[in-house]
């Protein structure tokens, strides 16, 4: 899966020693033990997911590299659960179209951040997956465009600081909340 370039992806989202990093949506941890090594021991990353399969299979591989600095939450389908305040960067990759209730979810995430916090959403991208997805119905392509990423973000009280474009698949947006 390196078409996702995860260094990369970390390194121009401005992962950084010491952060403190929660990976929403983390599945079998494919970001998150990068993002634990990227931080390093003074940092701390949370990976939260709904599907417990996937996080036994991710308990078992940061027990088998002996990470120590990951901390693994069975979150809810409305809530993953994290540290209120504690939270410096909150990745979702491939992951906003499938809560039901995006804009809202994405709205009561910003309370876990830090007040200089970011929410950064890889999401695939409409036009860059037409070639994968001939047979796409116009209602399955709509979940992938930049008009819904966006509108999810806006209607969650956030603001786009980027859009970085370097994927071949995705988008990258880097989101803050919304100053009042």
């Amino acid at each position: 899966m390196y078409w996702q370039m995860p260094n990369r992806v970390l390194d121009e989202i401005g992962v950084e020693s010491g952060q403190t990093i929660a990976d929403v949506g983390c599945g079998i941890g494919y970001f998150s033990v990068r993002l634990a090594k990227k931080v390093g021991k003074s940092g701390i990353v949370y990976a939260s997911d709904i599907d417990g399969g996937a996080l036994a299979f991710l308990k078992e591989k940061i027990e088998r590299q002996n990470i120590r600095n990951l901390e693994i939450i069975h979150g809810k389908e409305d809530d993953p659960l994290l540290p209120g305040s504690a939270i410096d960067m909150v990745l979702i990759v491939n992951t906003i179209h499938l809560i039901d209730w995006p804009s809202e979810y994405l709205s009561n995430l910003k309370s876990c951040l830090k007040p200089d916090g970011r929410v950064v959403i890889v999401q695939w991208d409409a036009e860059k997956m037409d070639s994968e997805a001939p047979e796409w119905s116009a209602e399955d392509r709509e979940k992938y465009t930049q008009q819904t990423t966006l509108r999810i973000i806006y209607d969650a009280g956030c603001e786009v600081e980027r859009i970085l474009d370097f994927l071949p698949m995705q988008l990258i947006y880097i989101c803050c909340p919304r100053k009042h």
